[in-house]
């Protein structure tokens, strides 16, 4: 997997950049999530997405005013 902290930019003599994404490091990364085996970064998106999910639920069934 690439390392969504690490990345190099090389720039070109054209003037255009490339953006290439270092390799995972897994169980030597101050992010790596031993329990899940997993990037602590990508764990927590997966929670933002799903709370984000959850909150739009929870205004879309709140009541108008006018059904009050």
């Amino acid at each position: 997997m690439k390392c969504p902290l690490k990345r190099n930019t090389y720039i070109w003599p054209s003037g255009q950049g490339e953006c290439q994404f270092e390799d995972c490091l897994e169980e030597d990364c101050a992010w790596w999530e031993d329990s899940l085996k997993k990037c602590s970064v990508r764990v927590l998106a997966q929670f933002s997405v799903g709370a984000s999910v959850y909150l739009h639920n929870i205004s879309e069934n709140m009541p108008f005013k006018a059904q009050l």
